[in-house]
């Protein structure tokens, strides 16, 4: 059984910090006032968002990352109050090999301020240690230049263009894949500030 995730207190700039936390099926109605308030940003370069701007089609989404269905091994909500602001995922888990990737999001009103950076980080970090993760893989669509960017920021090492291999909006799109293995993953939670504990450890 995965090992809980304790939430992580992450600062914010604009007030007191926000808190990351495991999903829950309660988050269906505030993660589908998120998407519908903000589909078009949200949805550029992701799929999800557009079957997510009501309650039933956002508790479709969280579901299967409860029920660890398909590889999915979590969903984590950035929340600011009673409101969910963006949010991390952990998908397509390979025990085997010890393989995840992670996936973040996160609203317009609240980007430019680090927090995607720390959220993907605390989610590292747990996969690290409650998966014993070996590798960790970053795909965005080859257009996404944000995303990209965000990774090797992050330390992520770009291995490789898979073509034609999204489909996002009725039409192909290229694939770009990253990665951390072994001791890189080790390096990029080193290298920059940790969050705090939401008890303040």
């Amino acid at each position: 059984m995965l090992p809980p995730f304790a939430p992580v207190a992450l600062p914010h700039a604009d007030g007191p910090p926000l808190l990351l936390r495991p999903a829950t099926l309660a988050d269906a109605v505030p993660l589908a006032a998120l998407v519908a308030a903000d589909v078009e940003h949200l949805g550029e370069h992701l799929g999800w968002p557009a079957t997510t701007t009501t309650p039933e089609g956002a508790a479709a989404f969280i579901d299967p990352y409860l029920r660890r269905d398909d590889g999915r091994e979590q969903m984590l909500l950035l929340a600011d109050g009673d409101a969910v602001v963006g949010g991390t995922v952990l998908l397509h888990h390979d025990p085997r090999v010890g393989a995840i990737e992670v996936g973040c999001w996160i609203g317009t009103g609240y980007e430019g301020q680090g927090l995607v950076r720390r959220a993907v980080l605390a989610t590292i970090a747990h996969a690290r240690t409650a998966l014993g993760s070996h590798r960790v893989v970053w795909t965005a669509a080859a257009g996404n230049v944000r995303s990209r960017a965000l990774a090797e920021r992050l330390g992520f090492r770009h291995e490789g263009r898979l073509r034609g291999a999204g489909l996002h909006r009725g039409e192909h799109h290229d694939l770009d894949v990253l990665a951390l293995v072994g001791d890189e993953i080790d390096r990029a939670l080193g290298a920059v500030d940790r969050p705090v504990s939401a008890s303040g450890s």
